[in-house]
C-alpha cells in the first residue's frame, strides 16, 4: 500500500507525497512492524508483496513491487528484495520505454510480481509511452534475475486499453 502525506492520515513529512509501505501483522491483525519506501522523492505505492524462494544471509526475504511517479513526466515500476523487517537488499525502478521511444518517459506501473522456484521473478502491469495518447494503454510483462537485474520485458498492445493486473507461474514454466 501508500503512506499517503494527506490531512486525514496527518502524516505531512513524506517527500513525493506518498511512500510505499510494507507491513508485517500478527494472525490477530497487529502490526509487528511496518516500513516505508520512498523512491527518490516519487509518489510511490506498493501493489504485490510475496514471500521469496531466495534467502540471504540464511534470512528469509520478500519481493514487493509497485509504482514511482515522478512529477507529470514518467512513472517507473519498482521491485524490491526484503527482510521481515522492512530492510532492503535491493531495490530497483524501470522504466520499460518501448524501443524506438526517445527517452524513459513511459508510465510503467508493475501491479504484480511472482517468482520461480530459481528465484527468477515475474512482473506484470501497464505501460503507456508518451506522448499519452499515441497508443493508449498497453499490458506490461517482465522477468528479472534473483538480484533484479532485467532478463526480458515486454508490452503487449492488443487494443488501446492493455492492462495485466494479475501473474502465477503454471505447471510447466509458463506464465
Amino acid at each position: 500500500g501508500a503512506v499517503t502525506n494527506n490531512p486525514i492520515t496527518g502524516v505531512n513529512t513524506i517527500a513525493g507525497n506518498s511512500d510505499a509501505l510494507f507491513v508485517r501483522l500478527s494472525s490477530a491483525g497487529a502490526v509487528v512492524n511496518s516500513f516505508r519506501y520512498n523512491i527518490h522523492n516519487g509518489t510511490d505505492i506498493g501493489w504485490c508483496i510475496r514471500k521469496s524462494a531466495v534467502l540471504v544471509n540464511n534470512q528469509p526475504t520478500w519481493i514487493l513491487c509497485g509504482e514511482s511517479k515522478h512529477g507529470n513526466n514518467y512513472t517507473d515500476c519498482f521491485v524490491a528484495r526484503v527482510f521481515a523487517n522492512g530492510n532492503v537488499v535491493w531495490l530497483n525502478r524501470y522504466n520499460f520505454d518501448p524501443p524506438g521511444g526517445m527517452f524513459n518517459t513511459a508510465h510503467c506501473i508493475a501491479k504484480q510480481i511472482c517468482e520461480d522456484p530459481a528465484g527468477n521473478i515475474y512482473g506484470v502491469g501497464t505501460l503507456q509511452d508518451q506522448p499519452a495518447a499515441a497508443n493508449g494503454i498497453d499490458g506490461l510483462a517482465f522477468k528479472l534475475n534473483p538480484a533484479g537485474a532485467v532478463i526480458w520485458a515486454s508490452n503487449y498492445h492488443a487494443d488501446t486499453d492493455d492492462e495485466f493486473q494479475a501473474v502465477r507461474l503454471t505447471a510447466d514454466n509458463n506464465l
